[in-house]
Formats: structure tokens, C-alpha cells, sequence
């Protein structure tokens, strides 16, 4: 007769090697009901195991009662519990070496680790996709018998030993998983959110998921008990047994349901950033182009509305990227056509699963292409009427920051036995090459973009600081334009002479502050002080900008003028 002995489980850790599962000693309780019923103490066995387990003692009698020689009555009992087993010594009752799996930090990326059931298989997340890998080999004891079906001496017994589980290191961060999931709690609160919320942290170059939590989240060391205290009690109180189980069920998959992997949404304006990659890599906008917005457009026959019903008036590309502006990126899609535009969507990754480690992903929803038409090509281009998942959207985003290369998502960064030897090492996987290999997928040098940035932030900074703190009319103005002839400039100083870096340059920092502080000032006395027209006002920070950016330019060593004259000589 063969007995099986459990193998221990593999742990899974986060990258530093953090635990986040793990399998500890326990003991499963066994009998014997022949040999029980051959010392006639059936009933009394019965009674005084109900009472030590805890358990009605008609389901522990119903073990006993079997015709059998080996019987499970209760796996994985705490120490405690099998101690006071062994002091009764009970005939016919056998404590077996067994594991219980535990999570130390409870609902800690819950639905990324997953739990097991009762025999210790994966059942979600992590646990069950890898459950081949974690659980490992079990052992056995093959007991002899005699003809007349009784075991014989133990020195006939055969012990084959359990192989361990192996261990999981995943790309997780402990610190910056346990960071994310409070943040997504206090939005959540915060806002009032009824269906929960989602949060994925990705390195852009390497694929690796350092965070993804979902809320609300369960404790896994209790993953059969429904979380939200108000739903349990309304489900206890439904009669029908058959209808309150399915409620239950119906809650327990919700609240196990991992958002940022199943659930898609409508993306809205974080698709733009798609868009504007689609536009600039076919070289079908650029930076300081001219867009007028009058708070709506009509496309076909229908009013398609900014989210600004007054408009933003005239403004630049950069400008309306930065005001998330519809009617601008109506606009540019198009431009680029529906057929265009579908390529880019599909070479970015949506409308289909990414192959991601974690089960049950969803791949969206997209028109067909004979039903995208004019209207849908409009309102897609500003992120509506189809639908992303947050790890496809992650994805694509990282794709764009990684100069145009897509990188597949994924959890597990190791495979370790029990010494630390790695099995396997999971690489960065490349998808394919999305856009261009430019930052932003810019047709032109890198440093201006960064400039532009740079220009965007102290743009916003002054109109935040005069305009909105100080209420000082037409300076916010007068300071934006300054700031843009300084950036225009600068751009053209440092195609030529730096030779197109792509990190930001420290002169170019300092050059930014230093003119930003003067103009502010300049701002500040022409507008508060002078009492001036706006549009004198404008004139003269013109002015001052181009002889702050030639004096600056002139001391730190890039002034594309000097540098003309330094090369004819």
C-alpha cells in the first residue's frame, strides 16, 4: 500500500528576495478505521478527536466507520494541536509531515501571488499559473502487506523522498508594490470610486512589472471570506442555499479579479500620447504648428465638443498636447486616415492580449474597419469609443519612452532552488519597433524636445505664479512668449553647436533659470510697476529675451553666433 508524502511548496519572493509565500511545517491527522475497530474503541476514538480538532464528531465517525486502513481527517494542523495528538496516543491514529502554505503581508499584491486550495494547488494568480513549478515532486511509503492484508515489519517498508518545489523571484518590488497599493487606496477613498481602480509600474526598457495592485484587495491568508462586511452580511441573510451560494461565488471571483490584467476601459486622453507618436512619426505635425480651437468640431454630422467648452484659441502643438486639447488631436488623426491610424493601433499593442504571465488577460475592443469611419476615426483620436486594458496602455506607453521599442510585459525574473542556484533566468523579451528610434519619435534632434519640456514647465510656472497667485494682468502672457523666444533660440544654439545630445545639458538648465528669473522680474516691473499696455509690455520682454539669451549664450560658451565667427577664423 502506497502513502504519499507532501513535497514543501516553492516560496515566492520580490526581487530583493523578499518573501511574499511561503510553506511552513504543519501535520495532517490519519487513521486507520480497521485497525481502530479490531481494538473496539470506534466511538471513543470519535469522541476525543471531534473534541481536540474541533470538528462534529458524526463527520470524524463517518472516517472511522470506513472499510478502510487509511483515512484523512483533517490536513495541516498547527503544532499546538499535534502535540496534544501524540500526548493521548490514540490507536489507530497517525500524524503525517505536511505544509501550510502562509502569506506574510497578508493582502500584499494579492492578486498578482494568488493562493492555493485545499491540496495546496495554485488556484489563481501566480500560485496557479506556475503551480507546475511550485509544488514540486511528493514522496511516498510503500508499506508491505500479507496475504491476509496486514502490513508487515517496518523493515519492509520502502521511503521514496519528496522533491521540493522550486522557487519564484518575481520583478515585483516590495517597497514599491506596498507604495502603490496605499496610493490607489486614498484615490479610491478619495474620489469616491465604486468599481475599484488599477495601478501597473513598469520598466519601460526591460518589461519587468515592479508594481500592479488592484483595490479593493483580500487578505490572501483568508482568500475565501468576502472583504466588503456589507455585501457578506446581505448574502447570509439570502434563505435559498442554492442562491446564496452563487452570490457568494458570484463575489468571491470580483473580489479575486485582477483589474489592471482583465478589466478594459475607455482609455481617453492617456491614448493621446499615441497619437501624437503616430502624427510626428509620419512627419504629419510639427512642434509650433498652429491649431485653432473653438471648443468644438464638426465632423460629418455631428458637434464633437473639447472638454473646454470656451476653447483654447489659437495654440501650438505642444500647446495643445499640453492642454489635452480634442479638437487638436481630431485633427491630427485625420490626417494620418483611418487605415493609418489602425496600423499604429495595432503595432502599439491594442486589440490584442500581450501574453502577459497572469491569467484571464483582455484584449480590448476596437472598431472594425468598415465601420471606422469619419465620426469614430474623430472621437478615437482623443481616446472613446473603444476600450484598453491598463497593462496594454503600460505597454504601449513604455514603447514610447524606450525609443520606439515595445517590450513584452512580465512578472517572473528567476527561477531558484532551495541553495540559490538559479534554474532559469527570465530576459527582456522585444516585440517589435513600434515608431522610429527618436525620443518621442520626433523627426529631429533630441535636446529640443527636452528644451521644450523644460520651456512647457517654466511656462507653467510663471502662469501659475502671476497669473493665478499674484493676479497680475497680462503678465502670464508676456512671461510665455519670453519664455518661447528664449526656447526657439535656445533650440537653434544647441542643434548647431552642442550637436544634438540627447541628455539634458547642464549650461541649458542654468541658462533656463537664469533668463526665466530675469524675465520674471522684468514681467513683474514692466506690468506692476510701469503700468504699461500689454502690448508694449510685449515688445520690450521680447526684446529683453533675445539680449538675456545673447548675453547669456555669450558666457557660457554656446552663442551660435561667436561660434559662426570662431569657425570662419
Amino acid at each position: 500500500k502506497d502513502m504519499a508524502i507532501t513535497s514543501k511548496r516553492g516560496t515566492i519572493y520580490d526581487r530583493n528576495l523578499k518573501v511574499l509565500a511561503q510553506s511552513s511545517s504543519a501535520e495532517t491527522v490519519t487513521v486507520n478505521p480497521s485497525a481502530i475497530r479490531e481494538v473496539k474503541k470506534t466511538n471513543e476514538v470519535a469522541t476525543e478527536l471531534a473534541s481536540i480538532l474541533g470538528m462534529d464528531k458524526d463527520k470524524v465517525y463517518s472516517y472511522l466507520a470506513r472499510d478502510s486502513k487509511y483515512e484523512v481527517v483533517k490536513k495541516r494542523i498547527d503544532r499546538d494541536l499535534a502535540a496534544t495528538l501524540r500526548e493521548r496516543e490514540l490507536p489507530g491514529v497517525t500524524l503525517i509531515e505536511d505544509f501550510k502554505r502562509y502569506y506574510p503581508s497578508g493582502s500584499l499584491a494579492a492578486h498578482v501571488i494568488g493562493f492555493v486550495g485545499e491540496d495546496s494547488q495554485g488556484l489563481a494568480g501566480i500560485e496557479m499559473i506556475y503551480d507546475s513549478y511550485l509544488k514540486g515532486l511528493p514522496g511516498k511509503i510503500i508499506t508491505a502487506q500479507n496475504a491476509a492484508g496486514t502490513n508487515m515489519p517496518y523493515e519492509y517498508e520502502k521511503y521514496i523522498d519528496p522533491e521540493n518545489g522550486v522557487n519564484i523571484v518575481l520583478t515585483l518590488d516590495e517597497v514599491i508594490q506596498r507604495k502603490a497599493e496605499d496610493a490607489l487606496k486614498k484615490a479610491v477613498e478619495n474620489y469616491n470610486v465604486k468599481n475599484g481602480a488599477a495601478c501597473i509600474i513598469m520598466g519601460a526598457k526591460t518589461g519587468e512589472i515592479l508594481a500592479m495592485a488592484t483595490y479593493p484587495t483580500f487578505d490572501l491568508n483568508d482568500a475565501y471570506t468576502i472583504v466588503d462586511t456589507q455585501l457578506r452580511e446581505q448574502i447570509q441573510q439570502i434563505e435559498d442555499d442554492k442562491e446564496r451560494q452563487q452570490k457568494a461565488s458570484d463575489a468571491l471571483n470580483r473580489q479575486w479579479r485582477n483589474k489592471a490584467v482583465v478589466d478594459s476601459y475607455e482609455p481617453g486622453s492617456t491614448f493621446k500620447a499615441m497619437v501624437a507618436s503616430m502624427a510626428l512619426e509620419e512627419n504629419l505635425v510639427s512642434l509650433n504648428e498652429n491649431f485653432v480651437c473653438t471648443g468644438s468640431v464638426h465632423v460629418a454630422n455631428y458637434n464633437i465638443g473639447c472638454w473646454n467648452r470656451n476653447g483654447h484659441g489659437t495654440e501650438t502643438f505642444v500647446q495643445g498636447v499640453y492642454n489635452s486639447c480634442n479638437p487638436v488631436f481630431m485633427s491630427v488623426g485625420s490626417r494620418l486616415g483611418a487605415s493609418k491610424f489602425y496600423k499604429y493601433f495595432k503595432a502599439f499593442g491594442f486589440g490584442r492580449a500581450t501574453g502577459f504571465d497572469l491569467p484571464g488577460e483582455a484584449s480590448g475592443v476596437f472598431h472594425s474597419m468598415d465601420r471606422f469611419n469619419e465620426v469614430e476615426l474623430a472621437t478615437a483620436s482623443f481616446g472613446q469609443g473603444f476600450t484598453v486594458t491598463p497593462l496594454q496602455l503600460i505597454t504601449a506607453y513604455s514603447a514610447i519612452t524606450n525609443d520606439g521599442t515595445m517590450v513584452k510585459p512580465h512578472l517572473i525574473k528567476s527561477l531558484v532552488d532551495d541553495d540559490g542556484n538559479v534554474i532559469k533566468n527570465y530576459e527582456t523579451e522585444t516585440i517589435r519597433q513600434v515608431i522610429s528610434n527618436a525620443f518621442y519619435s520626433l523627426r529631429m534632434t533630441k535636446q529640443p524636445m527636452i528644451n521644450t519640456v523644460i520651456g512647457i514647465v517654466i511656462n507653467i510656472g510663471a502662469n501659475f505664479l502671476f497669473g493665478h497667485l499674484w493676479g497680475i494682468k497680462g503678465l502670464a502672457l508676456a512671461t510665455s512668449l519670453s519664455t518661447a523666444v528664449i526656447c526657439v533660440l535656445l533650440i537653434i544654439s544647441l542643434r548647431k553647436v552642442l550637436k544634438q545630445s540627447f541628455l539634458p545639458n547642464i549650461k541649458t538648465v542654468i541658462m533656463y533659470l537664469v533668463s526665466a528669473g530675469i524675465m520674471f522680474a522684468a514681467c513683474f516691473a514692466i506690468d506692476y510697476f510701469w503700468k504699461v499696455s500689454d502690448l508694449i509690455s510685449l515688445i520690450v520682454i521680447a526684446i529683453a529675451g533675445v539680449a538675456v539669451y545673447m548675453i547669456l549664450t555669450w558666457i557660457l560658451g554656446i552663442n551660435p553666433i561667436l561660434s559662426k565667427k570662431k569657425a570662419k577664423s
